[in-house]
């Protein structure tokens, strides 16, 4: 009989291998190595992660090496930035390199000035260009733009970005210093033939899959590909010598033999996160971590990436530094009242002390939940459907509808469309669609539906709830699903006289790429 992991024992196998519930004593290196990178889109917040999990770290154990060369920031997994070994940037680029390409050939803003464009030259001439020197991207688009003309600068310097592998030099991402947002080719940085100078192994995908689980594990394909990035990795994990296992919900998990599964009441300690902890991104379900709570709060999609920390191994509650020369806070709002806030307090005085040791006094400032939330409006739960949701959904799709079409359709086909959604209903099951329900305070309040390859089809709130975050949370759990399937572009249609819900998504940053003379498309990057 297959073995059955509850979520808290995920949760806390994952912990462990995270060194989330007790620091280790590994160098930086080793590891950076173990974790496959951290991600490092940020110039410094990946400190944080490296002290929340290396006992007694001090920033220049890392930025040493960043100088040094022998840390690199690079575009790897899911085409963000990262912080590897130089052994593993040329490790894992190419591993993942079919996913830089594919965002940038079907790339929404940059994609049609590939179109007839002599790829290879233009990546031979930003290798000379980047040779000689580290470069801007605005720098590199502009002399590429001498020799193409008639292509944006940007794409350009896009097109580079993605098919050679750039090193992000210092002092960019050393601590306490900054600088603009320069990059090299990985050959010119590490050297003249640097695949033997770091004796690198064939790059091998079993090999990265390996050792994702020893960092991530146990977990399913999906969860693997949105490491990754990566698709069709389902033979590849089948030919393994793998453990199956499943969770609670069925899915079926894989795990290494040997790797840490530590039982679900081991204890984990107050620890910190930082902005694009992979902890928080490496899952297509993130359960094991990521409570509710986060999706709830409806955070600004456009607005900073919010920092959590952790209680009992789940996400509890969210952080930010605030400092002058005289002082540095830190704000704690956790997302209800804990009985453990003390050692979240205690865990925080040394993070303050790590983050802002030359600031003569520190300070914690603990918000209370019930202030915490944007509005004072209950509580919103994004869940999959239940059969019993029909009633309601057709009723919120009515009202809805009729929110935005009465006065430009005819009474009669408003009615007669009514009547049919009423008797017919739809198919929560059918085949390429997912349907997204919310609740607000525990009442169905709207609901979502999406397309696996990036269509939003629907995003329909009840009117009387309208200016209570539903709409929020529905697009935030859409884009999410729509990440989680490896989506780098969203696509909608939506009424054009229909003007709420066109502001709404203009300030989502949706843009308008065509329009008819009933309807406007509109289309959204997403970060996978």
């Amino acid at each position: 009989m297959t073995p059955v992991l509850t979520r808290r024992a995920l949760g806390r196998a994952t912990l462990a291998r995270q060194f989330l519930l007790s620091r280790t004593d590994r160098t930086v290196p080793e590891v950076v190595t173990h974790l496959v990178g951290l991600q490092a889109q940020t110039p410094h917040t990946w400190y944080t992660g490296l002290w929340s999990r290396i006992a007694g770290f001090t920033p220049d154990q890392a930025a040493d090496l960043l100088v040094d060369r022998a840390l690199v920031r690079i575009a790897v997994m899911r085409s963000t930035i990262h912080l590897v070994t130089a052994e593993d940037a040329l490790k894992l680029r190419p591993l993942v390199q079919p996913v830089l390409e594919r965002d940038l050939f079907r790339n929404s803003t940059h994609g049609r000035d590939m179109r007839g464009l002599d790829v290879d030259a233009v990546v031979a001439a930003g290798r000379v260009l980047l040779a000689e020197k580290p470069r801007t991207n605005k720098e590199l688009g502009t002399l590429l733009h001498e020799q193409w003309p008639d292509r944006e600068p940007a794409a350009l310097a896009y097109a580079i970005r993605c098919l050679v592998p750039l090193v992000q030099v210092p002092p960019r991402g050393v601590w306490g210093r900054s600088g603009a947002i320069a990059h090299t080719s990985v050959e010119t940085w590490l050297g003249a033939s640097p695949m033997d100078k770091f004796s690198v192994d064939e790059p091998s995908v079993d090999d990265m899959v390996l050792r994702y689980l020893a960092a991530f594990g146990p977990a399913t394909v999906k969860d693997v590909q949105t490491w990754s990035g990566l698709t069709r990795l389902r033979e590849v994990v089948e030919r393994l010598p793998l453990l199956r296992l499943r969770d609670e919900d069925g899915q079926e998990l894989f795990d290494l033999p040997d790797a840490p599964r530590p039982a679900e009441d081991v204890p984990a300690p107050a620890r910190f996160l930082y902005d694009f902890d992979n902890i928080l991104l490496s899952h297509a379900d993130r359960r094991r971590v990521v409570t509710d709570d986060v999706r709830a709060r409806n955070y600004d999609p456009h607005g900073p990436v919010p920092q959590f920390f952790l209680v009992d191994g789940l996400t509890a509650g969210d952080w930010k530094l605030h400092r002058t020369k005289e002082v540095a806070t830190l704000e704690l709002r956790p997302f209800h009242r804990l009985s453990t806030m003390d050692e979240v307090e205690r865990e925080g005085e040394r993070l303050l002390a790590f983050l802002a040791p030359d600031v003569p006094k520190h300070e914690i400032r603990t918000t209370s939940p019930t202030l915490s939330r944007p509005w004072n409006m209950g509580t919103i739960t994004v869940r999959t459907p239940r059969q019993d949701d029909m009633t309601q959904l057709v009723d919120v799709y009515v009202k809805a509808r009729r929110s935005y079409y009465d006065g430009h359709l005819p009474e009669s086909e408003l009615a007669e469309w009514e009547r049919s959604a009423r008797a017919g209903g739809y198919d929560f099951e059918k085949p390429g669609r997912v349907w997204l329900c919310a609740e607000l305070d525990r009442e169905f309040a709207g609901f979502a539906l999406v397309t696996p390859d990036g269509e939003l089809l629907q995003l329909q709130v009840d009117p009387a709830r309208w200016g209570n975050g539903v709409g929020l949370a529905l697009h935030a759990a859409a884009m999410d699903t729509l990440r989680d399937h490896g989506v780098t572009t969203a696509h909608l249609e939506v009424f054009k006289e229909n003007h709420r819900a066109r502001r709404f998504y203009t300030d989502r940053g949706w843009r308008e790429v065509a329009r008819n003379d009933d309807h406007v498309r509109m289309a959204l990057g997403l970060d996978v």
